[in-house]
């Protein structure tokens, strides 16, 4: 028996002529259906999205941990190994750096944006400004996918996810784009921190550090998301949950209208939700580029020193991860203060190789004094 249903229609008005629409699916009456041209299709609900891991509950990656480099100080000999990083998400030693690496790539694409922007637009800053959304769909969404369909299931509901967020966050009046990251979970006592996401952040770290991490959260899926906007109109996210149930909330700074003031604030709600982030093995992506933002290529020396100090003074700020130092930074002596030559461990390898070689094509070494007598 074949299942209906119809697809919400959400007509917005924003700026006078500009009209903009979001279609959303509805949850299905039946499991299986047939679309139009007759092939099978099933209804999936988000829930197969539960089986995510959270950045560093995962393997390390092949060589990390591995000997890298040895040390050596050129004055008093002190001998020190450098061990090698994978710079993997859900790398249980790595995943700090690999998000500081990250998180400062974002911010350098993010704020030359907003300064490109800004420049472009009259040098108004009110146009374009930095606002921290987190949109989240109804727990029991379902989406029809076809059952012939090769790609796996769990990425075409996660590509799905993503569409229609990004549908949302254009008609609330994210027209330049941003940045969107999934998250699967929520902490079971975040009612407790009252939007104090500093404290939050020092809960996630002590969950991060325990085996059964899962007890202390529970499965509700949601977007964090970093866009360029004058403003988010207030009226079009009450009339989308009206219709559809999706929620559209814009995080502000206690008791003021503000989302995000300056970089440090956009550094430190960066680095708080990619620390909570959803990563699965398989590798699917769980961060995406929306909008003009998405090609837009900046020049990263203008604005790299202080996208730097920002991440530095929030990673400070927020405590939730062992801290990450930015750069290429020289290695010092701990005993004397000089700094390390570095010697890679491939080279020490080859010119080992090459010792055992001259060994070879050198003569044999002479043989053995014969020994003396104790009498002559």
């Amino acid at each position: 028996m074949k299942g209906s249903f119809t697809k919400y229609d959400i007509r917005v008005t924003l700026g006078g002529e500009n009209l903009h629409y979001i279609r959303i699916e509805p949850i299905a009456t039946n499991l299986y259906q047939t679309d139009e041209f007759g092939r099978e299709i099933v209804y999936t609900p988000i829930t197969i999205l539960s089986d995510a891991l959270l950045p560093g509950k995962g393997q390390r990656g092949k060589n990390c941990g591995k000997i890298a480099a040895i040390g050596v100080c050129p004055k008093c000999g002190n001998v020190v190994l450098v061990r090698s990083s994978c710079y993997q998400p859900l790398c249980p030693s790595c995943w700090h750096k690999w998000r500081m690496r990250r998180a400062k790539a974002i911010l350098t694409k993010l704020e030359g944006f907003r300064r490109y922007k800004f420049a472009t637009t009259g040098r108004n800053w009110r146009v374009v400004k930095f606002h921290h959304v987190v949109v989240s769909p109804p727990q029991n969404l379902e989406y029809a996918l076809s059952v012939e369909a090769k790609t796996p299931e769990k990425k075409r509901v996660l590509d799905k996810l993503f569409k229609d967020v990004k549908a949302i966050l254009e008609t609330v009046g994210a027209y330049y784009g941003g940045y969107i990251i999934f998250h699967p979970f929520r902490l079971k006592d975040e009612d407790e921190f009252e939007g104090d996401f500093e404290k939050e952040a020092r809960k996630w770290r002590e969950i991060l550090k325990k085996d059964n991490w899962m007890d202390y959260v529970k499965f509700s899926p949601h977007f964090h998301c970093f866009v360029v906007a004058s403003s988010i109109d207030g009226n079009v996210c009450k009339r989308i949950y009206e219709k559809t149930g999706w929620i559209v909330h814009r995080i502000t700074k206690p008791n003021t209208n503000v989302s995000i003031g300056n970089l440090f604030d956009l550094a430190r709600s960066l680095l708080y939700c990619m620390s909570h982030m959803g990563i699965y093995p398989e590798k699917y992506r769980t961060a995406r580029w929306f909008g003009e933002i998405a090609s837009f290529v900046t020049l990263k020396k203008e604005i790299e020193r202080d996208v730097i100090v920002a991440l530095l003074k929030a990673q400070n700020r927020l405590k939730d991860a062992p801290k990450v130092v930015l750069g290429k930074v020289p290695l010092i002596c701990a005993k004397c203060g000089a700094e390390l030559k570095l010697i890679y461990v491939k080279k020490v390898e080859e010119a080992e190789l090459e010792r055992l070689k001259s060994l070879r094509q050198s003569k044999a070494p002479p043989p053995d004094e014969p020994k003396q007598d104790k009498n002559g």
